[in-house]
């Protein structure tokens, strides 16, 4: 079982997904919309933490928060967050997520802090398959 503990990175994430909605004055629908054709259980599923966008709907939704997915997945703005609390299907979407964003342009402190991402993201691979054997 998960506590709320193993939650707050997506949590936050969730909640600036939220907040992009909101500031946009949209619904669920509407914005969903915008986001590649998502529909609002899916808007619901980010915005509570429970799952994920992919890279590309990651792209549409900085935009429209006028930031960048640098920023949104931002690693600064959620120090004292215990890291990648995530389950081993969800650490390989992030993963995805990470490797896609390295192939772009970005300063090279970001690229170093998606690099020690990727780093943490295999040792909670490895802790989470250590656990189930």
């Amino acid at each position: 079982m998960n506590s709320k503990k193993d939650q707050v990175d997506k949590s936050l994430l969730g909640k600036r997904i939220k907040n992009i909605r909101q500031a946009a004055a949209l619904n669920m629908a509407e914005f969903g919309e915008l986001i590649l054709g998502a529909n609002k259980g899916l808007v619901s599923k980010w915005e509570k933490g429970s799952s994920i966008p992919g890279y590309e709907r990651l792209k549409k939704i900085a935009e429209l928060g006028g930031t960048s997915v640098e920023e949104l997945l931002s690693i600064e703005s959620m120090r004292g967050v215990p890291p990648f609390n995530f389950s081993l299907e969800e650490l390989n979407v992030l993963e995805k997520v990470i490797i896609k964003a390295l192939e772009e342009e970005h300063s090279e402190a970001f690229r170093k802090s998606l690099i020690s991402s990727l780093e943490k993201i295999n040792i909670r691979r490895v802790e989470l398959q250590d656990s189930t054997n």
